[in-house]
């Protein structure tokens, strides 16, 4: 079948929830080891199944949740828990543009690559994606030279620098590496799933790779000029600041 596909959407995300026997993160990069039970699955071990049976990274768009599933009455992670408690749209499933709720405190958990919320005082816990874990997502797609970003989904999210999707679309572009701004004179190899950005659709996508040394396609410019113009999700200073980076300092189309 991947030889009639332009990529392959990865749904990386509901590895737990209400369905799980106790408390989970639902869209940890890696199995944790010290606490087994609170990664039944991993996007890693996803990702490394389907490079397995042949099919190539940079046909492989990472899905991301902008959403958080919820656990009550527990401790936390690989704990027992009852229910999922309230939601913004179903019992046990809260908006990321909610979070983290009053009382709570933003967590994460470096071996897993998890984030999450937990409030001692309601005994709640909230698996979701925080600002920082999209960035070393971010770093992830770029290491496993993955094909780009996707997400469930955007009227979720939240606005300006706040955005999870601008956020991610800003590292990719290449405005500046997760942590730290940079130069980016150094290759930066990364397959972009463009519809993630824009709601404008671009034949052969995939094929779009940025290197140093290279000219701006006069084409992706004038969607990004457009997209501005139009505005929305993501802020207009990302975005600008995007075309600068990329004039300066490199986009070449591959037929």
């Amino acid at each position: 079948m991947d030889h009639y596909l332009d990529f392959w959407n990865v749904m990386a995300y509901d590895y737990a929830g209400t369905f799980s026997n106790v408390a989970g993160h639902q869209a940890n990069l890696y199995p944790s080891t010290s606490n087994p039970d609170s990664t039944p699955f991993s996007t890693s071990a996803a990702i490394e199944y389907y490079k397995s049976r042949g099919i190539a990274g940079t046909k492989l768009v990472l899905g991301m949740p902008i959403y958080g599933r919820a656990f009550a009455s527990t401790n936390g992670p690989g704990q027992p828990f009852s229910g999922g408690g309230e939601g913004s749209w179903e019992q046990g499933i809260w908006d990321y543009k909610v979070l983290p709720q009053d009382g709570a405190t933003e967590m994460y958990d470096e071996e897993a690559g998890a984030s999450w919320s937990y409030d001692s005082g309601k005994q709640l816990m909230v698996s979701y994606d925080s600002k920082e874990m999209v960035g070393h997502k971010v770093n992830y797609i770029k290491n496993e030279k993955l094909g780009g970003a996707m997400w469930w989904e955007s009227s979720a999210d939240k606005k300006g620098d706040e955005s999870l999707i601008g956020i991610v679309s800003c590292f990719v572009i290449g405005r500046f590496e997760y942590g730290t701004e940079t130069q980016h004179r150094s290759i930066v190899r990364l397959l972009v799933w463009i519809k993630a950005i824009t709601p404008y659709h671009i034949q052969n996508r995939s094929t779009i790779i940025y290197e140093t040394e290279c000219q701006m396609s006069s084409g992706l410019r004038d969607i990004l000029n457009s997209f501005i113009s139009n505005q929305n999700v993501l802020s207009l200073s990302c975005f600008r600041g995007v075309i600068s980076n990329l004039e300066n300092n490199v986009l070449k189309h591959h037929p």
